[in-house]
């Protein structure tokens, strides 16, 4: 959010390029049905840097057939400007997750989540403007706080042994007026012992922000061209791949491949009408 946007914005040539560095450690203890985790993560870019904290807890109750989970998070974030090194702005982050995971049948489990989250400070773009009618632009200008909650719903079935059916829904709603529908169906399969795959399918809409236009007549206290608080729809189509290789009794070693495919339509954002976007993504990952 703090980067300039790349065709919409007066990036020469449309190309920047920017290299964001991210640490971070889990840590989860078992106490009988109890699950108690913790975690930290830190990240830095040129124009922005982060410090986030979670605190999480679980139990699993009636023969580990219901299991309840609540986690909270906070984000301290400093936003800078390219250039400018007297330019420091804060913005606080705080959530809170509750869900509760249900085995409906030895092949089926439902899960039921909430999430609350408050947004405190400094929450516009050093490098966005807000289009006038005339041709002239106004710094963007957000509120200082904002609430936001989802409730999702999730159904997970098992047609064989060897794969498994899911299927999530979400609504998102904020004090920005600004409400969402996302829903998503996977299908993953394990042929083998040491190989499974995954495809995907998500559907997203939303309605704009309340205070969102893409050009105002007059000046006003809130405004912003953000095209992620315009109205927009977009679906995404992806693939993985895992392969699990033998390293020995005591270690286990994973390699994974992922590609997504993301078309985005935004209604009412004349500069940037439609996106297409390809993502991918490789991981190693060891158990010891």
């Amino acid at each position: 959010c703090a980067s300039v946007d790349v065709l919409s914005a007066a990036t020469p040539k449309g190309y920047f390029k920017e290299v964001r560095q991210e640490y971070g450690a889990d840590a989860a203890i078992r106490l009988g049905p109890w699950t108690v985790s913790a975690g930290a993560v830190y990240s830095r870019e040129n124009d922005y840097s982060s410090i986030t904290a979670t605190l999480g807890g679980a139990v699993e109750l009636f023969q580990r057939n219901t299991t309840l989970s609540l986690g909270y998070g906070f984000t301290d974030s400093n936003i800078g400007l390219a250039g400018d090194p007297k330019f420091e702005r804060d913005l606080d982050s705080h959530t809170v997750n509750a869900s509760i995971t249900q085995t409906l049948h030895p092949r089926v489990v439902a899960q039921l989540s909430w999430f609350l989250g408050t947004l405190t400070g400094y929450q516009s773009s050093p490098y966005r403007m807000a289009h006038l009618d005339d041709g002239s632009a106004s710094p963007e200008r957000m509120p200082d706080l904002r609430i936001r909650s989802a409730a999702t719903a999730r159904l997970k079935l098992a047609p064989s042994r060897d794969s498994f059916v899911a299927v999530d829904y979400r609504f998102y709603f904020d004090d920005w007026q600004l409400l969402s529908h996302t829903g998503e169906v996977s299908f993953t399969h394990q042929p083998t012992d040491w190989f499974s795959w995954r495809v995907r399918d998500r559907v997203h809409y939303q309605g704009g922000s309340a205070f969102y236009q893409s050009s105002y007549a007059t000046p006003m206290k809130y405004m912003t061209t953000d095209r992620e608080l315009s109205e927009l729809w977009s679906n995404l189509v992806g693939l993985k791949v895992i392969f699990d290789v033998p390293v020995g009794p005591d270690f286990g070693l994973s390699l994974d491949a992922k590609v997504d495919f993301t078309y985005q339509r935004f209604t009412d954002f004349p500069l940037l009408p439609e996106r297409i976007m390809w993502v991918t993504e490789a991981g190693v990952t060891l158990d010891f």
